[in-house]
């Protein structure tokens, strides 16, 4: 398999000629020649005919997972379709699956290679898991328009195939995947990861300086794979969706079977839009960083007078990061949701002046901005009651990005608040930040004359919790917290016995 179709062969003696037809132009680097003791599979979805080369032999894998693996390619190239107005570029469209392969995928043009891992997936396999597999073939399938189509001029603009690969992978993940809470997904997917790089004194912009090809491997990371998606987020709240998709097909389309920079595609976005988006690309795409949220609330009498939200800098410094997100004021019987437009460092809520004051406020609500957001306390207090569960997932990244910054709550407190809730919350995802944060907490905050004491009440919550909970996707989950934080002797004895008798604890 190769990027383009077999034109035929012949055989003399003991050798095999395969000669290929010539390829669309593609950069060479998208360049892919698969050969080994593969299996094929061909199926035609939609007209068009698909072969995957695999070496699978669990057949449970392989029935649970060969109609679906077609399918999401299928889906996936529908949606680009009709989103980019362009029918698929190029002369055929095969994958592969390798067992032993450096990434999840690689977009070569008609011959993705894929990570065999990531594509046959078991009875077992998480709704997490399931929704990986998806976004990973929805992302190179988007790459064929994005990265293959249009190549970036050089690697410096290596993000920007990648930014618009996962852009496109969340819209066609939110279609394709029905069970999927989309917007859940992204708050768990992108926002830690975004953090983890950008709290750091080393961060790297999303647009960065490349001198030497042999440092490519250097850009890629958190700031491209997870901050870049939130911030492309913001440009289409900025922008409008419609506005957006039309500036990308008309980018597309002129640079089609050639190479464009980032500045090539804000210029066509930039004539589409009031905003100066130069500005707004100086501080989002070539500076590191994220903003620091404060508020205050004049709500004496029962009434709001004045609420006044701020935002500078991390670093202290007095950048602006224009962006838009959510908050709740929560009250008994109702909960009112406003949209703040922070395009100043300081911002009045005017469309909160008179309504009554609220018990709490939940900053950050709908999971779409990025900084460090207040936390109320009091939310803390009744998160268990709180239904919506991107508000939940926001909290919970909001209260570990305040404990890492010494704002209000000791990793203490917040281990005694994540036990509480282990068998308590309702959705994977959140869950699967709850654990891990808890272990991280064990590990990495915890003093070694204090971390037995907390390893082993969280092996309790967490056994008591796998005990009672019926859907194994949660289930496995909290296992896989017990196994990281295992240290009591009791611990270490029940997971040797579970091991020993290989008799799964789900029994």
């Amino acid at each position: 398999m190769t990027n383009a179709t077999v034109q035929g062969s012949s055989i003399a003696g003991d050798r095999k000629t395969v000669n290929f037809k010539t390829s669309n132009i593609i950069p060479t680097y998208l360049f892919s020649f698969i050969a080994g003791k593969f299996t094929p599979v061909s199926r035609t979805l939609d007209g068009r005919p698909m072969t995957l080369l695999h070496r699978e032999t669990d057949t449970t894998k392989i029935r649970l997972s060969m109609e679906t693996l077609f399918k999401l390619h299928a889906d996936a190239i529908r949606f680009l379709e009709e989103y980019t107005q362009i029918p698929y570029p190029f002369q055929k469209f095969d994958f592969a699956a390798i067992p032993d392969f450096q990434y999840g995928g690689m977009e070569h043009v008609g011959a993705i290679d894929y990570r065999a891992s990531a594509l046959f997936l078991d009875n077992g396999a998480t709704r997490d898991q399931r929704l990986a597999r998806a976004s990973v073939i929805a992302h190179e399938t988007a790459h064929m328009w994005f990265g293959d189509l249009v190549t970036m001029r050089w690697f410096n603009d290596v993000w920007l195939k990648e930014v618009f690969a996962n852009f496109m992978a969340d819209k066609i993940t939110e279609v394709s995947s029905a069970d999927a809470n989309y917007d859940l997904q992204f708050v768990v997917d992108h926002f830690p990861a975004a953090y983890a790089v950008d709290r750091t004194e080393g961060a790297n912009p999303i647009g960065q300086p490349l001198a030497n090809l042999q440092e490519a491997g250097s850009m890629y990371g958190g700031i491209i794979y997870h901050k870049a998606p939130i911030m492309m987020r913001q440009l289409e709240r900025l922008m409008g969706k419609t506005a957006l998709r039309n500036g990308l097909r008309e980018y597309l389309k002129k640079y089609s079977f050639s190479n464009a920079t980032w500045a090539d595609l804000i210029a066509i976005l930039d004539a589409r839009t009031p905003t100066d988006l130069v500005t707004w690309n100086h501080v989002w795409v070539s500076e590191t960083g994220r903003p620091k949220f404060t508020y205050q609330l004049d709500g004496r009498g029962g009434t709001i007078k004045q609420f006044v939200i701020s935002q500078q800098g991390e670093d202290g410094s007095q950048r602006l990061w224009p962006q838009s997100f959510e908050l709740e004021l929560v009250y008994s019987d109702h909960i009112d949701e406003l949209t703040v437009t922070m395009d100043r460092a300081q911002v009045s809520l005017t469309q909160a002046i008179g309504k009554p004051t609220p018990q709490y406020i939940i900053f950050n609500s709908s999971g779409q901005g990025y900084g460090i957001f207040p936390i109320d306390s009091v939310s803390v207090l009744q998160l268990e009651r709180i239904k919506n569960p991107v508000a939940r997932a926001s909290i919970y990244i909001n209260l570990y990005e305040n404990m890492l910054a010494g704002q209000g709550i000791t990793p203490t407190q917040l281990a005694t608040g994540h036990r509480s809730l282990l068998g308590k919350e309702s959705e994977e995802l959140n869950l699967r930040l709850l654990t891990s944060q808890l272990s991280d907490l064990v590990w990495n905050f915890t003093r070694p004359e204090a971390r037995l004491a907390l390893a082993s009440a969280v092996e309790r919550d967490a056994w008591q919790a796998m005990e009672q909970e019926t859907a194994p996707g949660k289930k496995k989950l909290l296992f896989r917290l017990y196994q990281n934080i295992a240290l009591s002797t009791e611990a270490k004895d029940q997971l040797y016995t579970i091991w020993n008798e290989q008799k799964s604890p789900q029994a």
